[in-house]
């Protein structure tokens, strides 16, 4: 008799995309993606996004190997991602208050000084705690982080700054 295989995880694109983010938050995926100088974080979130089992279309692509890369709007920049996510009905919009929604794999984003565009994108990677008491932790590059509280990121680091995420089913 064969033995039984372990059973799938409960979402093994989840699994994959965050394993791939905690692989590479430190270490850059230079070969495959190349590297967008001092502005990394959107390329390494649809990197992850990929691993999840995204394929790129239009609007959201990456071209190239080695040190010649070319990259849509939406793979590189976090204002033109959350455009492309508002759009593309692959993520719905959530905001800090709705925390509660937030799952391992979403994306985070942050608007640093309140002017309506997004300046940073992560993955998240953890959650803690319950009701008005969660904490949510994210990916990023830019930053590099991965494990990086949102509270600290939006009080200390950014004081005044907001927090929002893309609730990826």
């Amino acid at each position: 008799m064969a033995p039984v295989a372990p059973a799938a995880p409960a979402n093994a694109g989840v699994e994959a995309q965050v394993a791939y983010a905690l692989a590479h938050w430190s270490s850059y995926n230079t070969a495959d993606y190349g590297v967008i100088a001092d502005n990394d974080c959107v390329n390494f979130t649809s990197q992850s996004l990929i691993q999840r089992g995204w394929e790129m279309d239009d609007a959201w692509w990456s071209k190239g190997k080695g040190s010649s890369f070319t990259n849509s709007s939406a793979w590189i920049s976090s204002t033109a991602m959350m455009r492309y996510l508002a759009s593309s009905g692959r993520a719905t919009a959530l905001t800090d208050d709705q925390r509660d929604k937030v799952k391992v794999g979403d994306i985070a984003q942050f608007d640093w000084d309140n002017s309506g565009d997004r300046d940073h994108t992560g993955v998240v990677t953890r959650i803690e705690g319950s009701g008005d008491n969660i904490e949510i932790f994210y990916a990023g590059h830019t930053d590099d982080t991965d494990y990086r509280s949102v509270d600290y990121a939006i009080t200390e680091k950014h004081p005044g700054a907001t927090a929002y995420y893309w609730s990826i089913p």
